[in-house]
């Protein structure tokens, strides 16, 4: 079927100008479907001019690979688009992707592995944007700037397959990484931290803050009342994280100290040391307080309950000494905006 072909759903197109909708399509990337072997589980558009989108795949189809070439290939189109109510059944779908890929590289190109990655990132930004009130312009940053940070894990010819592989099967854990990677992006961004060095090295570290986690027993992770034991073996994961990312090339030192350091407190009752506020790396401060928030306002296998973004900060503000007090107040203004009495329930409640 071509973009301009009649269809005969009336819903199959649709216009959505007005700037009062939410947004009702999510776009995706063709370089996924390319990977589609099933019947689709979503309809699939293509947006043929601002607002305006047509039904080119239905529910149900057997993905037409052909046809998709024709779109990718010959007229160089690099998304389609499905409806926001397929979102949850996509981002499922994409995360089986990556498990596949990751039990089996050679199911994979490097290329797409990256698309599935790449995929993963948007996946997760749309959950934060799900969840609250942040500048499009922002977030769109904060997606090209993680990008550009697991690039640097391609300076070892296999980097970010290594650490991919090594989350597989905890997909939990990989959605964890990458929300705090594009949470510790944008503190930073807000505290005025400009060099694309050091952005690159929070966002890193930001994602490989708990790869230390992927050594620790699973019944372990996120387990109540630990014995002594078991709190000993799990407080060791950031010097494990360590030993993970001394076989990478390319890691600066810098990310080597915020995964080290991700659980130290100002208070001196972090851990793996016991460091004082002073002797805290300060790139390693934002990541400890995005790992805690991520933590909190998002759903685990191993907890019952999540918080509202207000809630959350709440909560953090009231353990004294856990988190440097300043970074926590301007994280507070970026993820809880001042807006009109009402104008949104979900940054109030």
């Amino acid at each position: 079927m071509d973009e301009n072909d009649p269809i005969d759903d009336e819903s199959g197109s649709v216009d959505s100008n007005d700037p009062t909708r939410k947004e009702e399509y999510i776009k995706i990337s063709v370089a996924i479907l390319g990977k589609v072997t099933e019947k689709l589980p979503f309809d699939i558009h293509i947006q043929r001019a601002p607002g305006k989108f047509t039904k080119i795949f239905s529910n149900g189809d057997h993905m037409d690979q052909e046809q998709l070439a024709k779109y990718n290939l010959g007229k160089n189109v690099m998304h389609l688009y499905i409806h926001n109510t397929a979102s949850e059944t996509y981002s499922y779908y994409v995360e089986k992707l990556l498990e596949i890929g990751l039990d089996d590289p050679k199911s994979h190109t490097n290329a797409e592995m990256r698309a599935v990655v790449n995929e993963m990132i948007s996946i997760t930004l749309g959950e934060i944007e799900s969840t609250m009130k942040m500048d499009q312009k922002t977030l769109r940053w904060a997606e090209k700037s993680i990008q550009g940070c697991t690039k640097i894990l391609e300076n070892d010819f296999n980097g970010l397959v290594l650490i991919m592989k090594l989350f597989s099967g905890q997909t939990y854990s990989m959605k964890h990484a990458f929300m705090v990677s594009i949470f510790s992006l944008l503190l930073a961004k807000a505290l005025d931290y400009e060099s694309e060095r050091t952005l690159n090295h929070v966002g890193l570290g930001g994602l490989l803050h708990d790869i230390g986690l992927t050594r620790v027993r699973k019944e372990l992770i996120g387990k109540q009342d630990l014995t002594p034991e078991e709190s000993k073996e799990f407080k060791e994961h950031p010097q494990m994280g360590i030993q993970i990312v001394d076989d990478l090339k390319g890691i600066p030192s810098e990310v080597r100290s915020i995964i080290l350091q991700h659980h130290e407190q100002p208070n001196g009752y972090g851990y793996p040391n016991g460091l004082y506020e002073k002797d805290i790396f300060h790139l390693a401060k934002i990541v400890t307080i995005t790992d805690v928030f991520a933590t909190l306002i998002t759903e685990a296998p191993y907890k019952d309950a999540t918080f509202s973004p207000s809630t959350a900060i709440k909560m953090m503000k009231q353990e004294i000494g856990h988190f440097d007090r300043k970074i926590l107040k301007v994280f507070e203004g970026l993820v809880l905006p001042r807006s009109p009495k009402g104008a949104d329930p979900r940054y109030n409640n």
